[in-house]
């Protein structure tokens, strides 16, 4: 899994899976390749650790996260009440941004007051993916430094929230909570910009499409702000780009510009993604052209940064 969930602690490839399904150390990579070879071949390995399974009736399954507009409220309830960072200010104004009216906050290093102000409002964290509810009190998922990145729906609403962290990980994870009690798992998404910040979506529009919601707002800001830009959380998110496609149908939309990262060209994974992507949209009668900008920068706001 390569969600990066920012509640989970599993991701990783193959062996990271069969590792944690034998109990053998992931970090042992030449043991656990050779442990599925042995496996494959009939002649299973012996592993250095016993598997402990957890009885079924100790798996605390997530809840359903609420409708949209219920997670819309809180989010902006929970957002009011935090801040962004002087050196997270700085970050987003190096990559073009100015952010006043954009939302984004820093993760609060402590929560205590946060929640204590919320309950006032008689805010539930309920069904709300990345806070779960323990014997009453509110908890959030993530306390690791770093600042949050809304996703805003067709209608403008916020359904859920990435997070860059400040520990160096380039991924951005989905602040979600699976597994705790009264949490629950994030959405895979598509952002459709900013309100009153990135242009809507038309069909007298140029649509770009690219991958991650800073990374839309960037580009469409630094090429002038004239055209919508949507952002998928990756070139693998099939289900959600269906359902874009659908959404850019009703709209009258029949042309978006793929805008993703020029990494295609080294990486057959990420052609093969977008090729089906390319597949999904023609079932709706949308064509798609490629924006190529070349390969010295991999992404359409390292592109619009550098001109």
């Amino acid at each position: 899994c390569f969600h990066c969930c920012s509640g989970c602690p599993y991701s990783g490839g193959m062996i990271d899976l069969y590792c944690m399904f034998t109990g053998i150390d992931p970090n042992d990579r030449q043991f656990a390749k050779h442990a599925i070879s042995m496996d494959l071949s009939g002649k299973p390995a012996h592993t250095k650790c016993k598997i402990v399974m957890r009885p079924e009736s100790d798996i605390d399954l997530s809840l359903q996260a609420r409708p949209d507009a219920e997670l819309d409220k809180v989010y902006r309830a929970v957002l009011n009440e935090l801040t962004l960072n002087p050196e997270h200010r700085e970050n987003l104004r190096k990559r073009g941004l100015t952010v006043d009216r954009c939302l984004y906050r820093s993760v609060p290093e402590h929560w205590a007051g946060v929640f204590v102000r919320l309950k006032k409002q008689k805010v539930s964290f309920i069904g709300i993916p990345g806070f779960y509810e323990k014997n009453g009190k509110a908890f959030s998922a993530c306390t690791k430094p770093g600042f949050f990145i809304p996703y805003f729906n067709a209608d403008n609403q916020i359904v859920g929230m990435q997070i860059r962290f400040d520990d160096g990980d380039k991924r951005y994870r989905w602040f979600s909570s699976p597994g705790y009690e009264n949490g629950c798992s994030a959405k895979n998404i598509a952002s459709y910009g900013i309100p009153e910040v990135m242009p809507k979506c038309a069909k007298d529009k140029t649509v770009y499409i690219t991958e991650g919601a800073l990374k839309a707002h960037i580009a469409c800001t630094l090429s002038g702000n004239s055209n919508p830009y949507i952002a998928l959380a990756g070139v693998n998110c099939f289900n959600q780009w269906e359902a874009t496609c659908e959404h850019l149908k009703a709209l009258g939309v029949t042309h978006v510009v793929d805008a993703f990262d020029s990494d295609r060209e080294s990486n057959e994974h990420v052609r093969n993604a977008l090729k089906k992507l390319y597949a999904i949209a023609a079932r709706y009668g949308i064509t798609m052209t490629r924006f190529n900008w070349g390969t010295a920068y991999k992404g359409v706001d390292d592109y619009f940064l550098a001109v």
